[in-house]
């Protein structure tokens, strides 16, 4: 396991968003995990508990934009997913609480928060 602030945020550079849609984003998944967290304190999620699975229907949110620019690939659920992946991770990595991260058996990440506040 690894803590998140050590980590460096990923380069969303290949993906075809505006810095006001990936802030969006950000805040959409932020207000996620934080829910999450309130309700679930430190038990272990995964981008998909967040809004993946049964929260899948985008429409309405900051994520569908996601989806409509994935639109022309074959799986633009899954792939609207990975990238969903990728700034939640960022989203953990700038925010001041602290997450634990690991691997699941499938390769997949997967987060707790410790219950630590940090500065930033």
């Amino acid at each position: 396991m690894s803590l998140i602030p050590q980590q460096k945020e990923i380069h969303l550079d290949d993906v075809d968003l505006s810095d006001y849609e990936i802030k969006l984003i950000e805040a959409f998944l932020q207000g996620a995990v934080y829910t999450f967290c309130n309700k679930f304190e430190k038990q272990e999620f995964m981008q998909k508990d967040l809004v993946g699975e049964k929260n899948y229907f985008w429409q309405g949110t900051p994520l569908f934009v996601l989806y409509k620019k994935c639109d022309n690939k074959d799986n633009s659920v899954f792939s609207a997913g990975q990238i969903a992946g990728k700034i939640l991770k960022n989203v953990l990595i700038k925010d001041k609480r602290s997450f634990i991260s690991r691997k699941d058996d499938s390769n997949k990440n997967v987060y707790a928060w410790d219950g630590i506040c940090v500065e930033p």
